[in-house]
């Protein structure tokens, strides 16, 4: 079998020919079938670099590599969420946080946890507009406070009402000739800040009202070569470049016209430093995105502190961690009997609506039925009223009856014994109806016992009957 040799000039060359050749024939394929396309030339997808949300953290005397940084991280902080860890040629960590939690968290305690796995000396800062965010929150202002009052007297009645105070500083008036009415005060941590905001500074029978540090949402802008984020003194530019028309001079070295203004950033016709800018609008809606990000007060009300507040009134250290356990028992306790008590107090009203309601609709009830008993019973008594009158008529027709076949009788006797003529007997019977009313009714026999049908019959007239 004969061996296949590489191609002259190595690998790189052999593959540069193979591709050369898989393109002529793929050429020279479309040429046969007269079909003409342009060459498309495909580059390999370069990762590109993620965009974070979150400032970074540098990391600075670290005496690791990069997985062992990982592994301790892992270990020590597993709760905490990052996104990616890049080392520098001069030694120092770039850490990407995934939130500010996370963020927050490698700030307070990656020092610790290093320094007591053989790395001392080390130091993890933020960037410095992310810093001045975070001091800001720890400064307030004590407005209209005598200029006799000394600064010590003041730091004094704050050690007094248990706040951890940094530093206090007089200002000065505009002139600069004296001290003003204003007092800056720079506690320990935004959380005593936010205490003294709220209660007020307090110097035995005085007071005074207390307002926080403003946060600076203006952009930082480089007068060299009209950038922002950075200042001339660390700008990395070469050469200058003027406000007002953009080339490599001085602003105030400018001989433009008004017509010929252009800015450097987005090349409208303004000047570089102009707030109209959009470059500077939204390099000032950034900051003010970093500075609501970064700060844990910015929404923050300013009203007395509760006492059964965490935020305001923060728990102790790890060693009263029973006692904190024993506190929130408490606490729990209590919002559980409030909390029953006014669910049973509404339960309560709840059920007593529910049962008058019912009571009400009961009593209608009751006396619809009250009035259909008493229609019923009337009419139950109409009904037997009639017809106990209708048996009453009946028996007395029925006693009349033997009456008559006995007058019969007696007048077929008389008949058979005497051959006189006797006068008709006349019966009357008066039958009583339902409503009282007699009507006479009259039956003439005759001698020979027949009745005569007539009742029209006059009165004192004999009416005589021949005997058969």
């Amino acid at each position: 079998m004969s061996k296949t040799m590489p191609p002259k000039g190595g690998p790189r060359q052999g593959r540069r020919n193979e591709s050369a050749n898989n393109q002529q024939r793929t050429t020279n394929t479309q040429g046969q079938q007269g079909l003409v396309s342009p060459t498309v030339v495909t580059r390999p997808n370069r990762p590109t670099q993620p965009k974070f949300g979150i400032a970074p953290l540098i990391l600075e005397g670290a005496k690791l590599n990069k997985l062992e940084l990982n592994d301790l991280l892992k270990i020590h902080l597993a709760e905490v969420k990052l996104n990616n860890i890049q080392l520098a040629r001069n030694g120092n960590f770039t850490i990407y946080a995934n939130d500010v939690k996370s963020f927050n968290q490698l700030i307070n305690e990656l020092s610790t946890i290093l320094n007591n796995n053989g790395s001392p000396s080390t130091k993890v800062y933020v960037p410095r507009t992310i810093q001045k965010v975070q001091d800001t929150e720890k400064v307030a202002f004590a407005k209209g406070v005598d200029a006799v009052i000394p600064v010590d007297r003041i730091t004094d009645a704050l050690s007094n009402k248990g706040l951890a105070v940094a530093e206090v500083i007089r200002l000065q008036n505009k002139d600069k000739t004296g001290n003003s009415q204003t007092v800056k005060i720079v506690l320990s941590d935004t959380l005593n800040r936010n205490t003294l905001v709220q209660t007020g500074l307090q110097i035995d029978y005085m007071h005074f009202v207390v307002e926080p540090a403003k946060q600076n949402n203006t952009p930082i802008q480089c007068f060299k070569c009209q950038k922002y984020n950075h200042v001339a003194k660390y700008c990395k530019s070469e050469h200058l470049t003027c406000a007002r028309c953009g080339e490599n001079h001085q602003t105030n070295q400018c001989t433009a016209t008004d017509d010929a203004i252009k800015c450097s950033n987005c090349k409208g016709n303004h000047v570089a430093n102009s707030s109209n800018c959009p470059t500077y609008q939204g390099q000032k809606m950034k900051m003010q995105k970093m500075i609501d990000q970064y700060t844990k007060t910015s929404n923050q009300a300013t009203t007395a502190p509760s006492l059964r507040s965490t935020v305001d009134f923060p728990a102790f250290a790890q060693h009263n961690q029973p006692q904190k356990n024993i506190l929130t028992e408490h606490v729990l306790n209590d919002i559980l009997t409030t909390l029953t008590s006014k669910m049973e107090s509404i339960l309560e009203e709840t059920v007593s609506r529910i049962f008058n309601n019912l009571n009400k609709k009961m009593r209608g009830f009751e006396r619809k039925l009250n009035r259909l008993h008493r229609t019923n019973a009337e009419d139950d008594q109409a009904t037997s009223n009639s017809e106990s009158s209708e048996e009453e008529t009946t028996k007395e027709l029925e006693k009349n009856q033997p009456r008559e076949e006995t007058t019969e009788n007696q007048t077929t006797t008389t008949n058979n014994t005497s051959t006189k003529p006797k006068p008709p007997v006349v019966e009357s019977n008066q039958t009583k109806t339902q409503n009282g009313c007699a009507g006479p009714k009259k039956r003439v026999r005759s001698s020979n016992g027949s009745p005569n049908t007539s009742n029209n019959a006059p009165k004192g007239r004999k009416i005589s009957l021949n005997n058969d």
